[in-house]
């Protein structure tokens, strides 16, 4: 596998992000991961851990496009334009091949490479570097566990079974073909890792940013949560029983709700997004202009630019009923000259009533990107607790209090699953949650799975339908294949079982 012998590791430099480092913003390192010729002349000190910790938050910012697109492209939420990559079209067409770079890994065993050279090498720092404390040690244990445990949480939701590697990329002549794990494996290993370091994680730090955009208490459970949930339902889903996982979702989201985050007014429901870092956010991916931390969001939705991806011309459905609802028309999406729906959470500044009012800039291409939000949080738990008491009234309230901070008068509606994804496609729309929730529903019944399959065949022609209808049967369809290089380069993996032909 290319990224886990990954010769350009031999020295990589890296720009020490302010939002990373407890250190100056204007700071520059060399990094270089061990090998036979520099591993005496590096961990020396808990400096080079924090700026090795430092490298894998970045590495997780410039995969930022992966994780939104990864889910959104298969969702039913999204709409091409004319200028819509060829190799993103095949995606939202469900024509996947094993040469897109859509379905390449090897930006995640990057982020991955970062943290297990801190797993591996800080508890050597920490016996020879004094000045490294017990509850610093601890922190940075923890914070690498957290990166870790998300990044495969992508990998096992994008491709199921994927290779779990423990060690750090060491020598370009180290055995790295590692065969593949299955997904309850793995999942089993990150729910031990999560909870054996969530007593290290702080609640905050000493800037906004750092609370916001490092791993805290409430974004570890936050992230336990979510995999308890996908772990139960999968359970569930081959005849299993997940009440368990279930309850322990619930239990790491009243940790997360117990912590100081709130949900933000109303009137300010655009907040979230410009300019971030709310109230309401737990963990999101920072960026700044002005540090030179840009990425290609903007550029992506913006009417102006590239505008390679549209919202869903049936936006307005999915609000119908509510009074007044702030996330819908002017907010989540407005309609652009063009007459396609902007995604308008990352191309504006403010809610507006024109494509041209309270406008991102061309050149502001630093969106933040939420991965955790309080909102979420309760759609997760409710989520929860219906799968265990479907007369939950907590459930019931949780549902309510996002409803109500959005609408006048929400909509008549039930207490059950289908309305808590409903209000999760309305909530989180376009910030990378929707296939991987139409995916947790499929693998926990044939209801959903059914749901999943009309959903993809809602963009099939009458004529191909029943073959897309065939071929949307096999679950194994909804996960990426592995890319071709990775399967010439690793003589251990086996393709993925929808794409072995």
């Amino acid at each position: 596998m290319k990224n886990m012998r990954p010769k350009y590791m031999n020295k990589i430099a890296i720009t020490l992000l302010s939002v990373f480092l407890l250190t100056s913003c204007s700071e520059w390192l060399t990094l270089e991961p061990e090998n036979d010729l520099i591993k005496d002349e590096y961990w020396k000190s808990k400096g080079d851990v924090q700026a090795t910790l430092a490298g894998a938050y970045n590495a997780m910012a410039s995969n930022v496009s992966y994780m939104l697109l990864w889910g959104e492209l298969r969702g039913d939420m999204l709409e091409m334009t004319l200028k819509t990559p060829l190799e993103q079209q095949r995606i939202m067409t469900n024509i996947i091949t094993n040469n897109s770079t859509m379905v390449s890994w090897s930006g995640f065993y990057r982020i991955i490479n970062y943290v297990n050279n801190v797993i591996e090498n800080a508890p050597k720092v920490k016996e020879i570097d004094p000045s490294y404390t017990q509850n610093e040690y601890d922190q940075m244990m923890a914070e690498a566990y957290f990166i870790r445990s998300l990044a495969y949480f992508y990998l096992v939701r994008v491709f199921r079974d994927v290779p779990f590697v423990e060690k750090p990329s060491e020598s370009d002549g180290q055995d790295y073909y590692v065969t593949k794990s299955d997904e309850m494996t793995i999942l089993d290993r990150l729910i031990g890792d999560l909870e054996s370091v969530k007593g290290g994680l702080p609640e905050s730090y000493s800037t906004l940013a750092f609370t916001k955009g490092r791993a805290t208490k409430g974004a570890l459970n936050a992230l336990l949560a979510d995999i308890y949930l996908l772990r139960g339902s999968v359970k569930k889903g081959n005849g299993q029983n997940g009440d368990i996982d279930f309850k322990a979702a619930v239990s790491a989201c009243q940790i997360v709700r117990s912590q100081p985050y709130s949900l933000v007014s109303q009137s300010n429901w655009f907040t979230l997004f410009y300019p971030g870092n709310s109230s309401e956010s737990i963990y999101e991916l920072q960026f700044s202009k002005d540090l030179g931390q840009t990425n290609s969001i903007l550029s992506r939705f913006s009417s102006e630019l590239n505008f390679e991806l549209a919202a869903s011309s049936g936006m307005d459905s999915y609000y119908s009923g509510n009074v007044g609802d702030i996330r819908a028309l002017g907010s989540t999406y407005y309609p652009s000259v063009s007459g396609l729906n902007e995604i308008w959470k990352y191309t504006g500044l403010a809610t507006t009533t024109s494509s041209s009012a309270n406008r991102r800039a061309k050149d502001k291409n630093d969106n933040n990107f939420i991965i955790y939000r309080l909102a979420d949080v309760y759609l997760l738990e409710a989520e929860a607790r219906l799968l265990t008491n479907p007369n939950d009234e907590v459930a019931r309230q949780l549902i309510q209090d996002v409803k109500n901070r959005a609408s006048v008068t929400a909509a008549d509606w039930n207490l059950d699953l289908n309305e808590v994804l409903m209000e999760r496609s309305r909530e989180l729309a376009y910030e990378g949650k929707r296939w991987f929730d139409l995916l947790r529903y499929a693998r926990r019944s044939a209801e959903g799975k059914q749901m999943v399959i009309d959903i993809l065949l809602a963009s099939v022609g009458a004529s191909e339908r029943p073959f897309f209808e065939s071929k949307y049967k096999d679950i194994n369809s909804y996960y990426f294949p592995i890319h071709i290089d990775e399967l010439n380069l690793n003589p251990n993996l086996v393709q993925n079982p929808f794409y072995s032909f």
